[in-house]
Protein backbone atom coordinates (compact mmCIF):
# COMPACT_ATOMS: atom_id res chain seq x y z
CA UNK A 1 0.00 0.00 0.00
CA UNK A 2 1.90 3.28 -0.84
CA UNK A 3 1.11 6.29 1.47
CA UNK A 4 -1.03 8.30 -1.05
CA UNK A 5 -3.60 5.53 0.17
CA UNK A 6 -3.12 6.04 3.56
CA UNK A 7 -4.07 9.21 3.26
CA UNK A 8 -7.24 8.75 1.96
CA UNK A 9 -7.94 6.01 4.15
CA UNK A 10 -7.23 8.53 6.38
CA UNK A 11 -9.83 11.14 6.85
CA UNK A 12 -7.32 14.48 5.81
CA UNK A 13 -9.75 17.08 8.30
CA UNK A 14 -8.74 14.08 11.43
CA UNK A 15 -5.40 14.65 10.48
CA UNK A 16 -5.47 18.71 10.52
CA UNK A 17 -7.21 18.32 13.76
CA UNK A 18 -4.67 15.65 15.76
CA UNK A 19 -2.14 18.00 14.28
CA UNK A 20 -3.91 21.07 15.99
CA UNK A 21 -4.21 19.14 19.31
CA UNK A 22 -0.25 17.83 19.26
CA UNK A 23 0.19 21.32 18.59
CA UNK A 24 -1.16 22.94 21.34
CA UNK A 25 0.03 19.77 24.10
CA UNK A 26 3.53 20.66 22.70
CA UNK A 27 2.76 24.60 23.27
CA UNK A 28 3.22 25.78 20.02
CA UNK A 29 1.94 28.26 18.40
CA UNK A 30 0.80 29.36 14.47
CA UNK A 31 4.38 31.01 13.87
CA UNK A 32 6.53 28.04 15.43
CA UNK A 33 4.21 25.47 13.19
CA UNK A 34 5.17 28.02 9.98
CA UNK A 35 8.77 27.87 11.19
CA UNK A 36 9.35 24.34 11.25
CA UNK A 37 7.50 23.37 8.08
CA UNK A 38 9.16 26.53 6.51
CA UNK A 39 12.75 24.88 7.29
CA UNK A 40 11.57 21.27 6.91
CA UNK A 41 9.45 21.27 3.69
CA UNK A 42 10.24 25.27 2.54
CA UNK A 43 6.36 25.26 2.78
CA UNK A 44 4.08 27.93 4.56
CA UNK A 45 1.27 26.07 5.95
CA UNK A 46 0.31 22.26 6.26
CA UNK A 47 -1.87 22.71 3.21
CA UNK A 48 0.67 22.99 0.82
CA UNK A 49 2.45 19.55 2.02
CA UNK A 50 1.74 16.26 -0.19
CA UNK A 51 0.32 12.96 1.24
CA UNK A 52 4.06 11.63 2.40
CA UNK A 53 5.14 15.08 3.72
CA UNK A 54 1.81 15.61 5.64
CA UNK A 55 2.23 12.05 6.99
CA UNK A 56 5.90 12.75 7.91
CA UNK A 57 4.77 15.34 9.47
CA UNK A 58 2.21 13.30 11.55
CA UNK A 59 4.50 10.81 12.89
CA UNK A 60 7.06 13.61 14.01
CA UNK A 61 4.51 15.61 15.99
CA UNK A 62 3.13 12.44 17.53
CA UNK A 63 6.69 11.25 18.55
CA UNK A 64 7.58 14.64 19.93
CA UNK A 65 3.99 15.24 22.04
CA UNK A 66 4.36 11.33 23.16
CA UNK A 67 7.87 11.89 24.36
CA UNK A 68 6.56 14.87 26.32
CA UNK A 69 3.73 13.22 27.88
CA UNK A 70 5.99 10.48 29.17
CA UNK A 71 8.29 13.30 30.62
CA UNK A 72 5.28 15.38 32.24
CA UNK A 73 4.13 11.17 34.21
CA UNK A 74 7.68 9.17 35.00
CA UNK A 75 7.48 6.19 36.53
CA UNK A 76 8.55 6.37 40.34
CA UNK A 77 11.22 3.45 41.18
CA UNK A 78 10.37 1.74 44.19
CA UNK A 79 12.65 2.92 47.18
CA UNK A 80 14.24 0.42 49.38
CA UNK A 81 12.64 -1.15 52.03
CA UNK A 82 15.40 0.35 54.67
CA UNK A 83 14.54 3.81 53.23
CA UNK A 84 11.07 3.90 53.32
CA UNK A 85 9.54 5.64 56.54
CA UNK A 86 7.80 3.28 59.05
CA UNK A 87 4.97 5.16 61.74
CA UNK A 88 6.43 4.91 64.79
CA UNK A 89 5.21 2.77 67.27
CA UNK A 90 3.33 4.12 70.13
CA UNK A 91 3.26 1.81 73.46
CA UNK A 92 0.11 0.80 73.92
CA UNK A 93 -1.77 1.08 77.24
CA UNK A 94 -3.03 -1.88 79.04
CA UNK A 95 -6.13 -2.29 80.35
CA UNK A 96 -7.03 -4.62 82.85
CA UNK A 97 -11.17 -5.58 83.68
CA UNK A 98 -12.26 -5.76 87.22
CA UNK A 99 -14.91 -8.19 88.63
CA UNK A 100 -17.31 -6.96 90.44
CA UNK A 101 -19.23 -9.00 92.51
Amino acid sequence: MDKTTVVDIYDFWDIIQELDDRMKLLGWDRSQGKEYLSQTYNVSTRFRLNDEQLLEFLSFMRKLSSSLENKRSPIRKAEPINQLSTPKKTPRKKQFKLKLK
